[in-house]
C-alpha cells in the first residue's frame, strides 16, 4: 500500500517547496550531474536551433541576412564559451548557476528580438521571428533547474523587450500591425504561464523523490 510522504522538511509561509538550509545544500549538490547534463544538452540544440534557423534568413529577412548571421555568431560563440564553463569548472557552475543559466538564456531571447529589430515591414521576420521567443520559454521552464522567481524574471523580461521593440522599433502599434502584436504577446505571455505551472509540478516531484532517495521522506 502507497504511503503518503510528509513534506516537513519543505519550509516557506508563502507555499514554496523550500528545504530548510542543510537539506537545501545537500539537494543541488546532488542536482550538480543532472544540472550540467541538461545545460549542455539545452546547449548543443540551442546552438543547432539558431544556427539551422539561420537558413531561412536569407527568405526572412534578405536586406539584413549578414548583419542577423553576426547576432547569431555572437550568441553561438557565447553559449559556446559557457559550456565550457559548466565541464571545465562545475563547483563555480553550480555556485553561480542561477546567474549563469538565467543571463544565458536571456541572451538568446534577446539575440531573438535584436534580429526582429533588423528586419523590414513586410518582411517574414518582421511578425513571425517571436516564435523563437516560445522556444526559449519551453527550455527555461523545462530544461533548467532555476528558482520561479528566477525563471519568471527571465521570460516575462524578454516578453516585455519584445513588446518594447515591437512598439518602439517597428512601430507595431498602429494599423494592421497592432493586431499582429496583441497575437503575438497572447501567445508569449500564455507560454509563460503554462511554463511556469509546470516548473512548479516539476519542481515538488524533485524534491520529494529527493526526500525518498535520501531517506528523509516520512509515512
Amino acid at each position: 500500500m502507497l504511503q503518503r510522504v510528509k513534506t516537513t522538511p519543505f519550509s516557506g509561509p508563502d507555499g514554496t517547496r523550500r528545504f530548510d538550509r542543510t537539506l537545501e545544500d545537500a539537494y543541488q549538490k546532488a542536482l550538480l550531474e543532472d544540472k550540467t547534463r541538461a545545460f549542455i544538452q539545452t546547449n548543443v540544440l540551442a546552438v543547432l536551433l539558431y544556427a539551422g534557423f539561420g537558413y531561412l534568413d536569407m527568405w526572412g529577412l534578405p536586406g539584413a541576412y549578414r548583419d542577423a548571421w553576426a547576432v547569431r555568431a555572437g550568441v553561438i560563440g557565447v553559449t559556446l564559451l559557457s559550456s565550457l564553463l559548466a565541464t571545465q569548472q562545475p563547483a563555480r557552475f553550480l555556485r553561480w548557476y542561477g546567474l549563469v543559466v538565467g543571463s544565458l538564456y536571456f541572451g538568446w531571447g534577446a539575440g531573438i528580438v535584436a534580429i526582429i529589430q533588423l528586419s523590414a515591414p513586410g518582411e517574414f521576420a518582421w511578425d513571425s521571428y517571436y516564435a523563437g521567443l516560445l522556444l526559449v520559454s519551453m527550455g527555461l521552464y523545462t530544461c533548467t533547474y532555476l528558482s520561479p522567481a528566477v525563471a519568471c524574471t527571465v521570460g516575462f523580461s524578454l516578453t516585455f523587450a519584445y513588446i518594447l521593440g515591437a512598439m518602439l522599433g517597428q512601430n507595431m502599434g498602429y494599423g494592421e500591425g497592432r493586431v499582429a502584436l496583441l497575437g503575438n504577446c497572447f501567445f508569449l505571455l500564455s507560454a509563460n504561464v503554462i511554463g511556469i505551472v509546470s516548473l512548479d509540478i516539476r519542481e515538488r516531484f524533485a524534491r520529494k523523490a529527493f526526500l525518498l532517495e535520501s531517506g528523509q521522506g516520512e509515512s
